[in-house]
């Protein structure tokens, strides 16, 4: 999935295919298309695991979610 940030304007959340050692669903916070000396990137800010579960839900009811893959959502 993915999500429109909440506190970040114009970065996203990506729940990413991985847990963290407590057993969390990991997700990556991101920066797309900035500039980064003479090159564009995404930029990477942040990835963790997220011990709420109840905060995916939130963000699909405040109408941030952008993708969900069907297949493994």
């Amino acid at each position: 999935m993915v999500f429109r940030s909440a506190t970040t304007p114009n970065a996203l959340v990506a729940l990413i295919n991985a847990t963290d050692r407590n057993g969390n669903a990991v997700i990556a916070a991101i920066h797309p298309d900035r500039h980064h000396q003479q090159h564009r990137v995404n930029f990477i800010a942040s990835v963790y695991g997220k011990n709420r579960e109840r905060w995916f839900i939130e963000q699909i009811e405040e109408g941030r979610m952008l993708y969900a893959d069907k297949e493994k959502a």
